[in-house]
């Protein structure tokens, strides 16, 4: 029996039935493959800034590694305080200078007659008894009169805190502080500063540099300072005046070698100088009301003290890894009234 065929019209209808929706896909692949979106222009960024103040810089301290090595790179903790630091805060001594590094604290001694320039330094509550003055270390510093410093005098003041203070020996476990002056430079500059305020504090000072001769293998430095600090509470009063002397001689870059000599009086009122300033409370920030007449002393009677200190430092170097260096230090204090 034969096998009947489909008709024709029917066969070409399912035919273009199976075959629409692939050529459709098709066209839809291909059209969402050639679609891009359009470039887009995004808008100009400007980035600026402004410098950092000179004392948030990492200058270069040899302190903790006896090696040149900025604050940030130093395997250990390092406070530093630059000229220019001590310069904004307006620091009349070094130990408005020290009592800025946390941890550290100073207080008068048997010793004080009452100028403030015997006092004990503590560093996480032991007692300094070394520190370092320009390199050069020192012992025994509360009752020699060396903490006689002036603040226009030195280039930064740096703390090496904590365990790192047994560096420099067994007698440091709290830390190490170092005095370090300025040094006289092979290019000229001058400067000079002055302060004022409202409850009659006045200061100045004069800074200048330079080579003495034309291959600058003879350079000088020379600070005068004075500073006048009354009336932040009853009967204040504080003077202190500093001269520094700084001469170089370089002949070459091996062989660096100077002395400087420091010259420091000051005048001021016992009372005032003992005193402490409250850190906590509604009277955080002023000192503790002490009567006039608690400790000796009154505006009509003023200590003085005078102090003078010669130093020498030298260095010798072949190479990074081959460094000689020496110096000496010497301080006399004296009270005359």
């Amino acid at each position: 029996m034969p096998t009947p065929s489909p008709h024709p019209a029917l066969l070409a209808g399912v035919i273009t039935l199976l075959s629409a929706p692939a050529v459709s896909l098709a066209q839809s692949s291909s059209e969402s493959s050639t679609v891009e979106p359009a470039p887009m222009t995004l808008p100009a960024i400007s980035v600026s800034a402004t410098g950092l103040p000179a004392y948030m810089a990492d200058k270069p301290t040899s302190v903790a590694t006896k090696t040149e090595l900025p604050p940030r790179q130093t395997p250990f903790s390092v406070d530093q305080a630059t000229e220019e630091l001590m310069q904004d805060r307006g620091d009349q001594d070094v130990f408005d200078t020290l009592e800025g590094f946390a941890g550290l604290t100073t207080s008068s001694t048997g010793w004080d007659d009452g100028a403030s320039h015997i006092r004990n330094i503590q560093v996480r509550g032991v007692t300094s008894h070394q520190t370092l003055v320009n390199g050069i270390r020192m012992y025994n510093t509360t009752f020699s009169g060396s903490t006689v410093r002036g603040v226009d005098n030195l280039e930064s003041v740096e703390l090496l805190r904590g365990p790192a203070g047994l560096y420099y020996g067994s007698a440091e476990p709290g830390g190490v502080i170092s005095y370090n002056y300025k040094r006289p430079e092979d290019k000229a500059a001058y400067v000079i500063g002055g302060n004022v305020d409202s409850e009659k504090s006045y200061g100045g000072m004069i800074d200048a540099t330079g080579p003495l001769n034309e291959d600058a293998t003879l350079m000088y430095r020379l600070v005068g300072s004075l500073k006048h600090h009354e009336n932040d509470q009853d009967e204040y009063f504080s003077e202190p005046k500093s001269g520094m002397v700084a001469l170089t001689f370089k002949p070459d870059h091996r062989f660096e070698s100077t002395l400087t000599y420091e010259r420091i009086d000051k005048e001021s009122i016992p009372e005032v100088e003992n005193n402490f300033l409250i850190e906590e409370g509604p009277l955080a920030g002023d000192y503790y009301p002490v009567p006039k007449d608690f400790f000796w002393g009154s505006l009509n009677d003023r200590v003085k003290r005078k102090s003078d200190t010669v130093m020498w430092d030298g260095t010798w170097s072949e190479t990074e890894a081959l460094k000689v260096r020496g110096g000496w230090f010497t301080t006399i204090t004296n009270s005359p009234g």
